[in-house]
């Protein structure tokens, strides 16, 4: 049974309502842009590849998934999908997600010889189900064909490290271009579909878009959706059982953020264990240098704030401090120097 864009396929129903991710919400906001995040094991990934790959093969389409790196891609097998196989399979999708070279494809073979079970069974019906990407190889991609993706998935788009490319969002901006330009008409309509642990809340995706302008950020441990003319935003709270292992690391850093999903890397805690008044009146400073978030220690004396070193990302033998307050500027940032000025407030972001 073909199912509407928005609409929820069945298994996805029953997911949800066992605990796991309920993709209804970013589906039915049909966005051009959706950010979906969430604590570990909660099937973000599955439920979307599910999702992604039975429209694709019910409407004879191609979708693509995205990575940073090549060798990220050249070492993806068949078996990293194999949830979202198993579900297609009792959806009666008879086949299996095979890979070759940068893409996958869903492959119907013929039955195994019993006479010679060794022998791999000839290939009955093959079809192009998605495009293996890097983004760093957007400059190379642009003359290939893409006209039948709908369907752009990234994963752990927030990173553990703290590293992403330089210009990440731009680049991956300027590959969803590529993919979306129109042959009939001047530009396709396709989703993209974000999806990670929540890692870091001033990672370079969340400010380039300027979620970060929107977001609650005094709760970073509870759930939130908001949305704009061309962005979803999602923060879900999926109650996973994790047994004696919730046990073993209630209390400790990585259950808060395990367990109630609190962003790992949370300038808030920093700020605030030098002076609760910087998270009342949100008197921080951070950048983006290089694509990478720069978070600054800061003290406050007498209502301003004194922004003193760099915390993580670039070193300061990298940036001169009136380099610092040059790109604050141009990126339309807050930040409180020792003169008190404050430059650029926040815009306020519609929600709906």
């Amino acid at each position: 049974m073909r199912l509407n864009r928005t609409e929820v396929p069945p298994a996805l129903e029953e997911s949800a309502k066992k605990g796991f991710y309920d993709i209804s919400y970013l589906l039915k906001k049909e966005k051009i842009l959706s950010f979906c995040v969430g604590k570990r094991g909660t099937r973000k990934t599955s439920t979307w590849l599910y999702k992604i790959f039975r429209d694709c093969l019910e409407r004879d389409e191609e979708c693509a998934l995205f990575y940073r790196h090549q060798n990220k891609v050249n070492s993806i097998l068949p078996k990293d999908f194999y949830t979202a196989e198993r579900l297609l399979n009792k959806d009666a999708f008879e086949g299996q997600i095979e890979k070759k070279g940068n893409a996958l494809f869903w492959v119907i073979r013929d039955e195994i010889d019993p006479d010679n079970p060794t022998k791999v069974p000839e290939i009955l019906e093959s079809t192009l189900l998605a495009h293996l990407l890097s983004i760093n190889s957007y400059n190379t991609q642009r003359s290939n064909d893409f006209s039948r993706v709908y369907w752009i998935f990234m994963d752990e788009f927030q990173t553990d490290d703290g590293k992403y490319l330089t210009q990440e969002c731009a680049k991956l901006m300027n590959f969803v271009d590529t993919i979306a330009r129109g042959f009939d008409q001047p530009y396709r309509p396709v989703r993209i579909i974000l999806a990670s642990n929540p890692i870091d809340l001033f990672n370079p995706y969340y400010t380039y878009f300027r979620i970060v302008n929107m977001m609650d950020k005094s709760t970073s441990g509870e759930a939130e959706r908001f949305c704009t003319k061309s962005i979803a935003f999602e923060y879900h709270q999926c109650e996973i059982d994790k047994g004696e292992f919730a046990e073993l690391i209630q209390g400790t850093e990585y259950g808060e953020h395990a367990l109630h999903g609190v962003y790992k890397n949370d300038p808030y805690k920093l700020i605030y264990r030098l002076d609760q008044r910087a998270i009342k009146d949100e008197l921080f400073n951070y950048s983006l240098a290089f694509g990478y978030a720069v978070f600054y220690e800061a003290e406050v004396a007498k209502q301003k704030v004194i922004y003193k070193k760099y915390q993580r990302g670039v070193s300061s033998e990298t940036l001169k401090d009136y380099e610092v307050i040059e790109i604050l500027r141009k990126l339309d940032l807050p930040v409180w120097f020792e003169d008190a000025n404050l430059y650029s407030p926040w815009e306020s972001g519609e929600r709906k």
